[in-house]
C-alpha cells in the first residue's frame, strides 16, 4: 500500500513539474495582465474618490445666519448639539419643512441622543403676530412673513425656544437636496431614524463613490454654519455614534410627547409637549450636561427686569436644560435697562458662568457679589430691556 502511494506521489510530482514549466512560460503574460488589471482598478477607485472630494472642495456652503452672533451656541465644548432641517416640495409650488432632527452628543462619555420631530407637529410661536401656534411644516412660511431679511435666523430662534435648547450648529437641507437624497435611496420619506442614518451616509465619501451627481446636488443645496469639510467630519462622527448602543432615540410621533389642541378654526392638532420633552432632556443629563458643569454644582436664579412677560421662565428653562439647576425664576423688584449677571464667588463657578453668558442673548455685565435684594443662589441673572432686541426681526 505504501508503494502505491509512493508511485502515485511520483506520478503527481512529475505532472506538477510539467505544470510548473507550462505556468512558468505563461507567467510573464499572465502577470502583466494581472498587473494592468490591478492598476486600472486602483486608478478607477482613486478617480472616483477624487471626483467625490472635488464635489466637496467645489462647494461653498452658504450660512444665512452668520450675522447673528448670539443665535448659535459655541461655548460648551463637551456637548455638541446640531439641528438638522429637511425641506420637501410644497403642493402648488415652493417648499415646506418636512422634519427636524436634533442630535446631541456628550464628548466626555460618548453618550448621544437624537430627537425626531415631523413637520405636522404644532409648536408655540413667540416672535410673530400672525399666530400663537404653527405647524413646523408652515413655520418657514411665518419666518418669511415675520422676518423677510432673516427668515432662517428667525426659524432657528423659534425652534430653540420650543426645544429649550440652544444649538451649536445647524444643517438646513433644502428642497433640491432632499429630492436628490430620495433619488439616491429610492425613497421619498424624510421621517425616522432610518432616514436620518441614510442622510448621514450620503455625505460620506465611501458611500458616494458611485453617487457623485447626487452628492454634488445635495452639497450645493445645503445651508449651514459648517464648512464642507466640517460637515463631512460632523456627519461622520454622528454616523459612528448612531452605530453605538449608547444612543437614545426620541420619536415625537409618540403620543407621550404630544398633546391635543383645538384651534380657533375648530381643527384638532398635535402640539409639542414641552413638559414631557423637558423631562426627557433632564433625564438625559449624561448627554446634555458637560462634566465641568457637574463638578461646579452651581445653582442659578433668573429674574425678569424687562417689560417682556414670561422672560424669566423662558430663560430659566434654557439654563435648566443645559444642566444648571434653577432654584428661582420671577420678576425682579426693580426694572433694569441692561442685563446683569451676578456671581457670588469670583473664580469658583467659571464654567457655569461662561455657560450662562452664552445662553442669554446679550453681552451682559458680570458683577462679583449679589444684587440688593435677597438671593441664595451662586449665579443670579437679571434680564434687562436690552433683551428686547432679540425680538426685533
Amino acid at each position: 500500500m505504501a508503494r502505491s502511494k509512493r508511485i502515485s506521489y511520483r506520478a503527481n510530482s512529475t505532472k506538477n513539474k510539467r505544470s510548473k514549466k507550462k505556468a512558468a512560460l505563461k507567467t510573464p503574460i499572465g502577470g502583466l495582465i494581472l498587473a494592468v488589471g490591478v492598476v486600472l482598478g486602483i486608478f478607477f477607485i482613486l478617480q472616483s474618490i477624487k471626483a467625490t472630494l472635488d464635489s466637496y472642495r467645489g462647494v461653498r456652503i452658504e450660512d444665512p445666519v452668520k450675522s447673528d452672533e448670539k443665535l448659535l451656541f459655541d461655548k460648551n465644548e463637551g456637548v455638541q448639539k446640531t439641528l438638522f432641517v429637511f425641506e420637501t416640495p410644497r403642493s402648488g409650488g415652493g417648499s415646506e419643512i418636512a422634519s427636524l432632527y436634533l442630535f446631541a452628543e456628550n464628548k466626555n462619555n460618548a453618550q448621544s441622543a437624537a430627537f425626531f420631530i415631523p413637520g405636522w407637529v404644532y409648536i408655540p410661536v413667540e416672535g410673530s403676530d400672525l399666530a400663537t401656534v404653527s405647524s413646523i411644516r408652515n413655520l418657514s412660511y411665518f419666518a418669511d412673513l415675520t422676518s423677510s431679511k432673516k427668515p432662517y435666523s428667525y426659524f432657528i430662534w423659534e425652534v430653540q425656544n420650543v426645544l429649550g435648547v440652544k444649538i451649536d450648529d445647524y444643517v438646513w437641507v433644502r428642497e433640491d437636496a432632499s429630492s436628490a437624497l430620495g433619488e439616491t435611496f429610492e425613497s421619498e420619506s424624510t421621517e425616522g431614524l432610518e432616514f436620518f442614518a441614510r442622510f448621514l451616509r450620503v455625505t460620506q465619501i465611501t458611500r458616494l463613490i458611485t453617487k457623485q451627481d447626487q452628492t454634488s446636488i445635495i452639497l450645493r443645496n445645503i445651508y449651514s454654519d459648517l464648512s464642507p469639510v466640517g460637515l463631512y467630519n460632523l456627519t461622520g462622527q454622528i454616523s459612528d455614534g448612531l452605530k453605538q448602543e449608547n444612543l437614545t432615540f426620541i420619536d415625537f410621533t409618540d403620543g407621550d410627547y404630544l398633546v391635543e389642541k383645538t384651534l380657533d378654526s375648530g381643527d384638532t392638532v398635535s402640539l409639542y409637549n414641552q413638559v414631557a420633552a423637558d423631562k426627557v432632556i433632564l433625564d438625559l443629563d449624561t448627554v446634555f450636561v458637560d462634566r465641568s458643569i457637574e463638578k461646579e454644582q452651581a445653582k442659578v436664579e433668573v429674574y425678569n427686569g424687562s417689560e417682556i412677560n414670561g422672560l424669566a421662565s423662558r430663560y430659566a428653562r434654557v439654563i435648566q436644560n443645559a444642566g444648571l439647576p434653577v432654584v428661582r425664576s420671577e420678576n425682579s423688584p426693580d426694572s433694569y435697562k441692561e442685563t446683569v449677571v451676578y456671581v457670588s464667588v469670583e473664580n469658583k463657578f467659571v464654567s457655569s458662568l461662561e455657560l450662562v453668558q452664552s445662553l442669554i442673548p446679550v453681552d451682559a455685565k458680570v458683577i462679583v457679589g449679589r444684587p440688593d435684594f435677597l438671593t441664595t443662589a451662586d449665579i443670579m441673572v437679571i434680564l434687562g430691556d436690552d433683551v428686547t432686541n432679540e425680538y426685533t426681526w
